[in-house]
């Protein structure tokens, strides 16, 4: 390793020299202004201004049936994540027992409360409904609200340990 030259009495006074006027930054007044962040503002939706309309040629779906819906420009990487439960699920809604208007109340109230707190994929449990013979009623209104919904980007049925075919992760915008 090299040995650095000693510095020269001429040189330290130079330095001193040049120096003498800096004070240290700790006492100097920042005069930074703090970044704001851009200011997009997403265009909520209130429970006020959510209607669904019922579609009744709307194909219906069987209990055991996955669902599945996305948005355009929904990527198929995402919808791939969504699938397979890859998303931190930040909130959670049971609709067991409840009627179609209960649970139509229950579910905007959810949504638009997730919404309000920027949430980005919640779990939907509408169930399967085996004990009916005709088609599961609750999961295909879910399934016909959750596409009419202004916030929705993408919804699927959950993994088994979720619920499977009677459950439903939903990404929110």
């Amino acid at each position: 390793m090299k040995k650095t030259p000693p510095i020269s009495d001429e040189d330290r006074q130079l330095f001193r020299d040049t120096i003498k006027n800096i004070r240290c930054l700790n006492t100097i007044e920042k005069n930074i202004s703090p970044r704001n962040p851009l200011t997009y503002k997403r265009k909520r939706t209130t429970e006020s201004n959510i209607t669904f309309t019922e579609n009744p040629d709307e194909p219906s779906v069987l209990a055991t049936e996955q669902l599945r819906y996305a948005t355009s420009g929904v990527r198929q990487n995402t919808l791939r994540k969504l699938k397979r439960g890859q998303f931190y699920i930040d909130d959670s809604l049971d609709l067991h027992g409840m009627t179609i208007a209960q649970a139509k109340h229950a579910m905007i109230k959810f949504l638009t409360s997730a919404q309000t707190r920027q949430y980005q994929c919640v779990h939907i449990i509408h169930g399967k409904s085996h004990h009916t013979l005709d088609k599961p009623k609750l999961k295909n209104a879910v399934n016909q609200w959750l596409r009419q919904y202004p916030a929705v980007l993408a919804f699927c049925s959950a993994t088994p340990q979720e619920g499977g075919a009677g459950a439903i992760y939903v990404l929110l915008k």
